[in-house]
């Protein structure tokens, strides 16, 4: 019996010079091969990089960093407290190197293997980890591009997204958000809603269904095993130092500034949301939607400094950039390039303008407007795949006046046809802003000639289609005196 109780000694006291136990030591080995197989599997993104570019924070002479990281980890398992802050050091050097890799499964599992290190760090990976959760259902409620990702993951994964894909986004928007919560005040609840989410999520982009961002399903998993321990005989009490609760403040706070595009989506827990900007440069060549590539094993970061930067990388003088920006606090900026190789911020309508020494610029469509159009039946053509869409012709028998909202996201649209709609005059209204519209189709509508002065501000109008409408000649010639003369009002 003695000669037992030695040997436990012996071995409390041997994991004691780690300041861990043999269970969470087991967790952290967890976690350290969990990383290594992330960055194993976007090896190429660890790498100094001709293409996809590598986009430095700090201009400098910079290395690969895969062996680095890797090396960091194996450090972690011989001195846990000291090798996970090395870890985390490392991996911030990294991203000054290559803001691609700002991912937000690199940065969690980089925490997971801090909060499994010491007793003592548990309670910052709880907070982290609350903050995860809630933020994560959060950014889902306020993204209008969340739906529209709902529907594509149930349609992917072959199931009815038409009728359910509104249900679905709400109920993972708010699941997220109670797991969240339930991790402060049921932390046993939290954990056991941990790990259903998690390895729900595993699971789900596992080959089995989604086969989508294999990336990240070994941050899931780890999330699932580790997060069920954290919270499974803890109370997320809030630190009692200073320090300490200055870290769960930024962990609760710090992701509002992703709305002004002061924090990055990686550090902000915007995950699989959207609602983060988006480019396209014009060329003489055509236009060309900047980051949607996704070469590395993840998504590109979409900030708007990773735009402008592969803009001056990538373009020639008169080219254009559009770089479209739905954050509240957030707007649509315009550029040139100058014939210094300096980006020229410029307007709207100068963006639209050709010149010889300039392109015209084309605008980006929003993918929400084209995704609620077609769920109203909307025929959309451009004139290459994936380009612009210049024309919409709509459904009489599936058309609904509030969809014309969505028609200001095409803001480069030459023609729409609504023959046959149950239109009114108001509804043109939407129509005001879209100044590059050259005819618009309205035979056998009810639309009369107050509705045609909704069009009046449109400078490149030439056909107003109207057999069988309400409007009459005095009508077409009131439209004559306030706008440019069109070629043809038949």
């Amino acid at each position: 019996m003695s000669e037992r109780k030695n040997i436990s000694n012996a071995s409390r006291a041997r994991w004691g010079a780690f300041q861990i136990d043999r269970q969470w030591y087991s967790l952290l080995l967890l976690c350290v091969l969990a990383q290594t197989i992330t960055v194993v599997l976007t090896w190429r993104l660890w790498q100094v990089r001709e293409y996809s570019i590598n986009l430095p924070l700090i201009d400098g002479p910079w290395i690969s960093f895969g062996a680095v990281v890797l090396v960091s980890l194996i450090y972690v398992l011989i001195d846990p407290r000291r090798g996970a802050v090395i870890h985390i050091v490392v991996l911030a050097i990294a991203c000054l190197a290559d803001q691609y890799r700002i991912q937000p499964q690199f940065l969690s599992i980089s925490i997971l293997i801090f909060g499994c290190s010491t007793t003592q760090r548990q309670n910052y990976c709880r907070w982290y980890l609350i903050a995860m959760w809630f933020w994560a259902g959060t950014h889902k409620i306020f993204s209008p591009e969340w739906p529209m990702i709902a529907w594509n993951i149930l349609e992917r994964s072959q199931f009815d997204a038409d009728n359910f894909y509104h249900f679905v986004s709400w109920v993972l928007a708010i699941a997220e958000i109670i797991l969240g919560i339930a991790a402060v005040l049921r932390p046993r609840l939290g954990a056991i809603l941990c790990v259903v989410l998690h390895g729900g999520i595993a699971l789900f982009m596992s080959p089995l269904f989604f086969d989508f961002n294999a990336s990240v399903i070994p941050w899931n998993l780890a999330t699932a095993i580790v997060g069920f321990a954290l919270f499974w005989n803890a109370t997320a009490s809030i630190p009692a130092t200073r320090w300490g609760r200055v870290v769960v403040a930024g962990c609760l706070l710090l992701p509002v500034g992703f709305y002004g595009g002061w924090v990055d989506r990686g550090l902000a827990f915007v995950l699989y949301s959207g609602n983060m900007p988006r480019a396209a440069m014009t060329t003489k060549n055509g236009r060309q939607i900047l980051g949607d590539e996704e070469y590395l094993g993840v998504p590109f970061p979409r900030e708007q400094r990773h735009f402008h930067a592969i803009f001056k990388k990538m373009s020639n003088a008169g080219d254009k950039l559009h770089v479209t920006d739905r954050r509240p606090w957030s707007s649509d900026q315009f550029f040139v390039m100058g014939s210094k190789n300096i980006p020229l911020k410029i307007s709207k309508i100068e963006f639209s303008r050709n010149s010889p020494t300039e392109v015209k610029g084309v605008f980006l469509c929003d993918p929400v407007s084209i995704f609620n159009l077609q769920r109203y039946g909307a025929k959309m053509l451009a004139r290459e795949s994936g380009g612009a869409v210049y024309a919409v012709e709509f459904d009489p028998k599936k058309f609904n006046g509030a969809v014309l909202r969505y028609l200001k996201g095409l803001p480069n649209l030459e023609q729409i046809q609504l023959a046959d709609c149950d239109l009114i005059d108001e509804d043109l209204r939407a129509l005001s802003d879209l100044d590059a519209l050259v005819g618009v189709g309205l035979s056998n509508t009810p639309i009369s000639d107050r509705g045609l002065m909704y069009l009046s501000e449109l400078k490149n109008l030439r056909v107003i289609e109207h057999q069988g409408s309400s409007i009459t000649s005095e009508g077409l010639e009131n439209l004559l005196r306030v706008s440019r003369p069109p070629e043809s009002l038949r």
